[in-house]
């Protein structure tokens, strides 16, 4: 079974501002290796990527689509062992609100430096 899944490395993320995140795993079978393995990205109970299943031991893959910013997505990683037992587990994450080039958050990004001349600054001298 997949245990620990992580996202770019750290255990269930807030804020990820890697537009496709890495996705690693720890296999924990019955078996003693992994055989197949399987990665879906999903938002909102749908679907957005499937990797398909592929034979492999690897227990690392990037995700196969852009994700946007400011969502949460749910990981789920299905994997097979060279007896055939099937398994799956899932984590989800969430992707930041800012990425340099997310036109729909810049344009809404408004802010200043906050600046209030001498109120706070008080002279002093010294020796």
């Amino acid at each position: 079974m997949p245990e620990k899944i992580l996202c770019e490395n750290l255990p269930a993320p807030a804020f990820i501002d890697v537009e496709k995140p890495e996705i690693s795993w720890v296999f924990n079978g019955p078996g003693d290796f992994q055989k197949q393995c399987r990665l879906v990205v999903s938002s909102n109970g749908r679907t957005l990527w499937d990797s398909g299943s592929i034979q492999s031991a690897w227990t690392r893959m990037a995700t196969g689509i852009a994700l946007e910013a400011g969502r949460e997505y749910t990981m789920t990683v299905y994997t097979t062992d060279e007896n055939g037992c099937e398994a799956h587990a899932e984590e989800r994450f969430e992707t930041g609100l800012v990425r340099v080039g997310d036109e729909a958050v810049s344009c809404h990004w408004k802010a200043q430096w906050i600046s209030g001349g001498s109120l706070f600054r008080r002279a002093f001298k010294t020796r």
